[in-house]
């Protein structure tokens, strides 16, 4: 009596909370819309997450991996007969894990399905079980049949990995021997599948707690906890986002296109681990029948290349003790000591304050990637090292010689392996092949230096980059806003992702920190020029960037767990306009404005 009747109390509290006891009557066609607001929802999703409980965990089985390439069979075991338990998770599954296996038992099933997904199950590498066995008032339900309990024993008696997920009866986990990982969801509602799926991949953390006793199995309390790992989508109201707001991004970026700024566009913005906001606008060119661009499109990064791949590179190798900032870069590069450049260090080359000038037209008369090399290492100062600081592709380019030196490997393999495939950037790469072309962004028509009278596509757009054969330390990467957004997170997350470590919390803080007074630069990345910024006004003063000549930029501040991505092809059909420079702050105020705390 005394349970009941504090029942009844929350309940009552509840209902004057909500005024019933001003106003008995309610508008019952209306009852949908209040209850299905974006606040409920998100209300509903939150508390899904913090429910969803794994149990057991042995051996790190959980989180998956969305580049795990391990076959997994997912299994629906079913104490009804509609066709459509498990389906809708199996999609989530799907979204995040290609290679993926799908078979089904329920009280229908004859022996001849029951031996068919065990044969699944052996040529799996992991299996997932799906129990959707659910008490229901007056009927024996909720249990697992004596056939599914010895599927499941069988199953557990392969050696595979299991994970078994009760969406429904968590005590039939006392019917069977321990599985890998139990995780109990307690209901099957549309937010407890995304929940769990969220959790099974690492995208929400594991935090929940078993309510009750399984006797004889797990106790009140129990509940393995790992972190948040990766990116995950989701809507601009979860992160602090006005919907409405967000528009005006749309705004400035329609009538820039108008405005012949680029044709087309691909807008990325995460916040808090969560991609909040992804759209593509316009096509790959001004064609009439040109085709429409697509969030995973694939553009030229330009000087993007400069921090995805070349500075990442050097901070791995800082890292590894392999590179010290301070050393002289004849260290690595002997025949760099040539016209008084003997003392320049890598950090000289990496701030732009090495006295080497900005850029030079090697490919006018250079045909190998060695003469570029060689005239690069010959090149006269144009300032004192140290005395100004001149944004240099040539200290790049000498960046991506030491890298190789120190790796062994050319600088497109090094970063291949040390950070693109581990992190799942599998649209990343330079010298993309032919196959992927139809993907990518058209950028200038060559009228300047081969005359082609063609849009340059699917080979880099910089000329001295394509003489050094498509892959060079300032330029020559391609890759996708997606892709983009991981190793941005990573950086944001300190150096990790996926539960894996790829660079030091504080190397990343020491080359996304501005080094002098006279400069704006960090090492390898730009920071936000307080006063004229393309990053506009609106970010904090803890911003990092880099943009690219063809019209591409990623932005990065750590205070609001903020990445902005902006991909356009401005150079097309020629490099003769500027009016990106205007697009740009006005995108990232429009972004910073649509959040809640920084509208003004």
């Amino acid at each position: 009596e005394q349970r009941i009747n504090s029942s009844v109390r929350k309940i009552l509290k509840v209902k004057q909370w909500v005024g019933l006891d001003r106003n008995r009557y309610v508008d019952i066609d209306g009852v949908s819309e209040v209850v299905n607001s974006t606040d409920h929802e998100l209300l509903a999703l939150e508390i899904a997450r913090k429910a969803v409980t794994v149990l057991g965990n042995k051996n790190g089985i959980l989180p998956l991996s969305r580049i795990d390439v391990r076959k997994i069979l997912d299994l629906v075991i079913s104490d009804t007969e509609d066709p459509t338990d498990g389906r809708n998770f199996h999609a989530f599954l799907r979204e995040r894990h290609p290679n993926l296996e799908f078979a089904k038992v329920d009280p229908r099933s004859n022996a001849g399905e029951y031996e068919t997904s065990l044969e699944n199950a052996r040529a799996a590498d992991v299996i997932l079980c799906q129990l959707h066995l659910y008490t229901r008032s007056g009927e024996l339900t909720g249990l697992v049949s004596g056939k599914q309990r010895d599927l499941l024993v069988k199953l557990l008696a392969t050696g595979k990995p299991v994970i078994a997920i009760a969406f429904g009866n968590p005590y039939v986990a006392m019917e069977f021997p321990k599985t890998d990982a139990y995780v109990c969801a307690y209901s099957d509602a549309a937010v407890m599948q995304q929940a769990v799926v969220e959790v099974l991949f690492g995208e929400e953390p594991a935090q929940g707690k078993l309510p009750v006793n399984i006797p004889g199995v797990y106790k009140f309390g129990e509940g393995v906890s790992y972190p948040k790992q990766v990116l995950r989508r989701g809507i601009p109201e979860e992160v602090g986002f006005d919907r409405t707001k967000l528009r005006e991004v749309d705004q400035v970026i329609e009538s820039a296109i108008r405005d012949t700024a680029f044709p087309g566009v691909v807008l990325l913005v995460a916040k808090d681990g969560v991609v909040a906001y992804t759209r593509a606008y316009g096509s790959y060119d001004y064609g009439v029948y040109s085709k429409r661009v697509d969030v995973h499109t694939m553009f030229d990064l330009a000087s993007v290349t400069k921090v995805i791949s070349t500075t990442s590179a050097v901070m791995r190798l800082v890292d590894e003790g392999k590179v010290k900032l301070e050393d002289p870069v004849i260290k690595y590069i002997p025949q760099f000591g040539q016209n008084g450049k003997e003392k320049i260090t890598v950090y000289n080359l990496m701030v732009h304050n090495s006295g080497l000038p900005g850029w030079r037209r090697f490919y006018e008369f250079c045909a190998t990637p060695q003469c570029v090399l060689d005239s690069v290492y010959a090149s006269l100062l144009a300032y004192k090292t140290g005395d100004s600081t001149i944004y240099s592709d040539l200290g790049l380019i000498t960046t991506g010689k030491i890298i190789e030196k120190v790796s062994g490997t050319t600088l497109d393999r090094f970063v291949d392996s040390v950070f693109f495939r581990p992190l799942g950037m599998l649209n990343t790469m330079f010298n993309p092949p032919e196959r992927l072309w139809n993907r990518i962004m058209p950028t200038e028509v060559d009228t300047f230096w081969r005359k082609t009278g063609t849009a340059v596509l699917g080979t880099v757009h910089d000329e001295n980059a394509m003489v050094l054969g498509g892959v060079s330390g300032h330029a020559g990467l391609f890759s996708t806003a997606p892709d983009l957004a991981i190793i941005m997170q990573m950086l944001l997350n300190g150096g990790t992702y996926g539960g894996k470590r790829y660079l030091k919390e504080e190397t990343i803080r020491q080359f996304t920190t501005r080094q002098s007074a006279q400069s704006t630069r960090g090492i390898g990345w730009d920071t936000k020029n307080p006063t004229r910024s393309w990053a506009g006004t609106l970010l904090s003063n803890k911003t990092f960037l880099h943009t690219g000549f063809t019209g591409t930029s990623v932005v990065a501040d750590p205070e609001r767990k903020l990445i902005v991505i902006l991909l356009t092809n401005r150079v097309h059909p020629t490099r003769y306009t500027g009016k990106i420079g205007e697009v740009r702050p006005k995108v990232h105020d429009a972004v910073a404005r649509a959040l809640k705390q920084t509208r003004q």
